[in-house]
């Protein structure tokens, strides 16, 4: 930690001294924060869970180079990214991650940017899952990908291409083995878009390519994936009312080059991995809102597909790129950081081959925001997410019904605290998930709040 202190000052010093005979500008933004988490029978057994508190911080850093009006580079980094006050960064960094020893700080992007005639190019480390709006994107607060991206507009339209690289297997022992050959899994996105007055669209088509050398999620080694998405949505506004929607629909094959030993990735029982499987997801947000002289209310459902009982040559569980987004949190327990994101099979904590991205969801929800002053407003919203495919047996449809209450505080320029209750009637398929007896299934309710800085 030493070390590292005294080369950041030294290269901070270095950096302050050649500004002045440098003719590149920089822009420097950011935002330090700090959450408190408490939390009662997050495991929804009554019979073992005790209650949990804790707070974490995050430094976030953006920087922007512009050499030029037409060339910049942008980096970002995090320092003690979620880091548990009072906890060892190299044991445990937060109740729901995985125990890592992790860096103190942390470059998640670098791109540059180059402005020409006929369009914008960024190519790096940079954003990755941003398209329409937020119910299936990935969390623009952790995921950046390697990639090449353009932009054109003419008039009104804007149209692009991005070129993504997930995994790449090739290069894990140069020079030494050359056992794998296009070991790649790579992503290929083309899309456009219409934004004037009151309306805005966009449609996006994806190939996603998983060679067999290249892992992604349950599947093994040997396993070669082909899926395609099309992914539409919409943004209308009429006076007051404001309506947006998207609409995702994967289709692809999994294939197997020799028989595994290994039966039931997606219907326990009825598929081995010696099938090839087709795949076949889809998942569909809509969301109305409207602004009244005080409040905005509104009301959102969102169904992501589960795969069929007995269905045994295709997949219809989003196990692969589809379900909620990271970036999807409008409930704090079902699908935000106080709960670990239940339902957000991006990553969720209840991600399994026989969880949510097995039966699917279907959540709709309401709520209102209520501006009492220029610096204060209070929200409160109410939910029920249910399984998108019922299963026979034991096998219950409801996760839970949610209901959370929360304000905004702006203390000062710069400075915002926000805070949010949230109780959870507990579902009894979230405890069968969980593998949780019935008998002891209680509910769960929890506070999380957060003060930031932003610069």
């Amino acid at each position: 930690m030493k070390k590292i202190t005294l080369i950041t000052v030294a290269l901070c010093l270095a950096v302050a001294m050649a500004i002045p005979a440098m003719a590149t500008k920089v822009n420097v933004s950011g935002e330090y924060r700090v959450r408190g988490f408490y939390v009662d029978n997050i495991t929804v057994d009554e019979s073992t869970s005790e209650s949990q508190a804790y707070y974490d911080n995050r430094l976030r850093v953006e920087t922007v180079f512009q050499a030029n009006d037409n060339v910049s580079v942008t980096t970002r980094f995090d320092a003690f990214e979620d880091e548990v006050w009072g906890v060892d960064s190299a044991t445990r960094s937060a109740q729901f991650e995985t125990p890592t020893t992790k860096d103190t700080i942390d470059f998640d992007r670098v791109y540059m940017t180059i402005m020409t005639p006929i369009g914008r190019f960024q190519i790096g480390r940079q954003e990755d899952g941003a398209w329409g709006p937020s119910a299936f994107d990935t969390d623009n607060d952790y995921y950046s990908t390697d990639s090449i991206q353009y932009i054109g507009k003419a008039g009104d339209i804007m149209f692009g291409a991005m070129v993504l690289k997930y995994e790449e297997m090739d290069s894990v022992s140069p020079w030494v083995a050359d056992t794998v050959a296009d070991g790649d899994f790579d992503a290929y996105y083309i899309f456009a878009g219409y934004n004037k007055d009151n309306i805005e669209v966009g449609l996006l088509g994806e190939l996603a390519r998983a060679s067999e050398d290249a892992p992604i999620g349950p599947l093994p080694f040997d396993a070669t994936v082909k899926d395609y998405k099309i992914m539409p949505y919409w943004k209308l506004q009429f006076g007051p009312v404001n309506i947006e929607g998207e609409i995702n629909y994967e289709c692809g094959d999994v294939q197997f080059d020799s028989p595994i030993p290994v039966a039931a990735l997606w219907s326990p029982g009825s598929i081995a991995l010696e099938d090839d499987p087709d795949i076949d997801a889809l998942v569909y947000y809509i969301k109305a809102s409207a602004d009244l002289e005080m409040a905005n209310v509104y009301v959102g459902y969102v169904s992501v597909s589960g795969q069929e009982e007995g269905e045994s040559d295709m997949t219809m569980g989003n196990v692969y790129y589809g379900g909620l987004g990271q970036g999807f949190t409008p409930l704090a327990i079902l699908t935000d950081d106080l709960g670990g994101h239940v339902l957000n099979t991006q990553g969720g904590s209840f991600f399994s081959p026989t969880g949510v991205d097995l039966h699917g969801v279907d959540l709709i929800y309401a709520g209102a925001d209520l501006a009492v002053n220029d610096n204060l407003s209070v929200h409160i919203v109410a939910g029920q997410a249910t399984a998108n495919e019922d299963w026979t047996g034991d096998w219950d449809d409801e996760y839970g019904t949610e209901v959370d209450l929360g304000i905004t505080w702006n203390i000062m320029d710069n400075v915002t605290y926000s805070a949010t209750a949230a109780y959870l009637s507990t579902g009894d398929l979230l405890a069968q998930i969980g593998g949780v007896a019935q008998t002891n299934v209680d509910d769960i309710y929890g506070l999380m709040h957060e003060i930031k800085v932003t610069f």
